[in-house]
Order: structure tokens, then C-alpha cells, then sequence
């Protein structure tokens, strides 16, 4: 009994808490220490991969929302960024005047479709 509890359920326990820890401090970046050849070194080194594959699956995100942040701010004003990002739902502003133009390049299109298919 002493030797399955020593070989066993100690370094289970062990591999439990250590699990418990990270999932506490939400830090990917913790590993579980589990040295040997058995199974249970087995598991603690699968562990240890997949906390590897979230982090980089983390940072990839981080990258991705920071670049998803430079193309909202490059084509919408901050606050209206902002508001999208709070999901106000629709974004629409009243005006009491507004004026509308409508305008068309006479030969416009002529000039600019060469210039798109000699890019």
C-alpha cells in the first residue's frame, strides 16, 4: 500500500495540483513537472504539449485582434470602433440637415481600368 501510494497516488496528486495551478492563474505559460518514463510521466509530457499548443493558439489570437484593431481604426473613426467593439447593435446617427452628392468622372473609367490590370 505504502509503495502504490508513493509511486501512484503521491505523483498523481502532484500532477493533479499542478494542473489545478494552471488552470487557477489562467498562465499558459506554467508547465507540470513530471520526470520518468511511465505513464503518468507520459500524461504530465501531454500536458505540457497541449499547455504548449494553447499558448501559441493565444498568441496567434492576440496578433490576430491586433491586427483586426489597425483595419477597424484604418477605416472607421475611434468612437465608432469603440461602440462596434461594445456591440451597441446598430450605429446610426440622426441629423436634421444633411446633403447628399452624387458625382460621376466623366471618362473615369476608361483611365482606371488599365491602370487596375497593369498592376
Amino acid at each position: 500500500m505504502i509503495l502504490l501510494e508513493k509511486l501512484v497516488l503521491l505523483r498523481l496528486a502532484r500532477l493533479s495540483d499542478a494542473v489545478q495551478a494552471v488552470g487557477d492563474s489562467h498562465d499558459l505559460t506554467l508547465r507540470v513537472p513530471m520526470g520518468g518514463t511511465d505513464e503518468l510521466s507520459g500524461l504530465g509530457q501531454s500536458i505540457n504539449g497541449m499547455l504548449k499548443q494553447l499558448e501559441q493558439g493565444a498568441a496567434e489570437l492576440a496578433r490576430e485582434r491586433e491586427k483586426v484593431e489597425r483595419l477597424l481604426l484604418n477605416v472607421l473613426p475611434g468612437s465608432i470602433a469603440d461602440r462596434l467593439k461594445k456591440d451597441e447593435g446598430a450605429i446610426a446617427e440622426f441629423f436634421e440637415d444633411v446633403t447628399i452628392l452624387f458625382a460621376d468622372i466623366v471618362g473615369f473609367t476608361h483611365f482606371s481600368i488599365p491602370c487596375y490590370y497593369n498592376i
